[in-house]
C-alpha cells in the first residue's frame, strides 16, 4: 500500500523480474477447471504449500489476459486436430511457461517471491477443451489437476456471479464451434438460463473426460470430497500428482476454512454439509427434473440432478 502510496506501480518490478526468468513449461503446476468450480481456493492451498511459487492467473481472459484477440480464442478455445494444435504450439508454451504476461495474470504475484521462484502455477477456467491436446504433446513432470463440481452448483454460481453476462441461446463465439453444431437443436428447445450453461458444462466435460484424456494422465479432483475431507484430499492430490518433492509447508499449517480470494459475501457456508447441499435445495422438483434430462442427454454420470455428491463408477 505505501509502495502505491508513493506511486510505485508493483507490476513494473514483477515484469522486470519476470522478463529475466527462463521458466520451464515441463515443470510447471497446472490447474483446469470450470468458473465457480473452486479452482482459486485450490490454488491458494496449494499456492501455499509450495515453495518458490508463481502464480500465473486466468491467462487465457478473453479482456486482460495474453492471448491476442485476433486468434478469436474468445469463449474458450478448442482445436479439431494435433496440426491445428501445433499452429498455436508456439503461444501455448510461452504461456505455461510465463514468457507472456500482463498484470492481469500476474496479480497474483508478489514481486519478492518472484525472484526466488522456479516454477510456475497455471489457473485455468478456460483452458478444459486443450487439456487433452497439452497432456499428448508437453512432457509434464507433474499431472495437470482437473477440478471438477456439481454442474447445478457449478451453473447456478455463475449465473449469480456473472449477473452482467448473459448468454444468448446459441453457440458461444470461439473457433471450432463444431462441437456445439450437433447439439444446436437441443440447445434451442431449453427452456431456462441454467439448463442451457449445464449443456456447454456437459459438452466441456465431455469432451475433456470421455475418451479424450488418459485419466492416468490428469488427477481428477471432486470440489465436494476437497470440501469434506481436505486434508485427505489434498494428500491424494500431492502424491497422485506427484508433487510431494514441492511441498515446503506443513499441510496441518493450511486453514481450509479460510474462503477463497473470489469467494464473494454470503456465499461461503459454516457448515461444509449445507454448502454442498445449498444449489440443489435451491431449485424445484420440475427444475430438477428437467436438468436430470439434460444430463441423461449428454450421458453424464457422475453426477445427477437429485443428488450433490459425486458418482464414481468402479471406484
Amino acid at each position: 500500500m505505501e509502495r502505491l502510496k508513493k506511486g510505485i506501480n508493483p507490476y513494473h518490478d514483477i515484469s522486470n523480474i519476470l522478463t529475466l526468468k527462463q521458466f520451464k513449461t515441463e515443470q510447471g503446476v497446472l490447474i483446469f477447471s470450470e468458473p465457480r468450480s473452486g479452482s482459486t481456493w485450490l490454488m491458494e492451498i496449494l499456492g501455499k504449500m509450495i515453495g518458490d511459487a508463481v502464480v500465473n492467473w486466468e491467462p487465457f481472459h478473453p479482456g486482460r489476459g495474453v492471448v491476442p484477440k485476433y486468434l478469436e480464442w474468445s469463449f474458450r478455445p478448442h482445436f479439431k486436430d494435433k496440426n491445428e494444435f501445433e499452429q498455436h504450439y508456439e503461444l501455448i508454451n510461452k504461456i505455461l511457461s510465463l514468457s507472456v504476461f500482463t498484470p492481469w495474470t500476474t496479480q497474483k504475484i508478489d514481486p519478492l517471491k518472484a525472484a526466488k521462484a522456479n516454477l510456475v502455477i497455471t489457473k485455468f477456467v478456460r483452458a478444459n477443451l486443450i487439456l487433452p491436446w497439452i497432456t499428448d504433446r508437453f512432457n509434464l513432470k507433474y499431472k495437470p489437476i482437473y477440478l471438477v463440481r456439481h454442474p447445478i452448483s457449478t451453473c447456478l454460481s455463475q449465473l449469480k456471479t456473472f449477473k452482467n453476462l448473459k448468454l444468448a441461446f446459441n453457440r458461444p463465439t470461439l473457433i471450432n464451434h463444431e462441437i456445439f453444431n450437433e447439439h444446436i437443436e437441443f440447445l434451442k428447445k431449453l427452456e431456462t438460463e441454467l439448463e442451457y450453461r449445464i449443456a456447454l458444462w456437459c459438452i466441456i466435460h465431455n469432451k475433456v473426460i470421455e475418451g479424450k484424456v488418459n485419466l492416468k494422465n490428469i488427477s481428477l479432483v471432486y470440489y465436494e470430497d476437497l470440501l469434506k475431507n481436505p486434508r485427505t484430499e489434498i494428500n491424494k492430490l500431492i502424491e497422485n500428482s506427484g508433487l510431494d518433492k514441492l511441498i515446503t509447508s506443513n499441510i496441518d499449517m493450511v486453514n481450509f476454512k479460510l474462503p477463497s480470494s473470489t469467494v464473494y459475501m454470503n456465499d461461503l457456508e459454516a457448515n461444509v454439509s449445507k454448502q454442498i447441499n445449498k444449489h440443489l435445495e435451491f431449485i424445484d422438483k420440475e427444475t430438477k427434473e428437467r436438468i436430470q434430462g439434460v444430463l441423461d442427454y449428454f450421458s453424464i454420470n457422475i453426477y445427477n440432478a437429485y443428488s450433490p455428491n459425486p458418482i464414481k463408477h468402479g471406484s
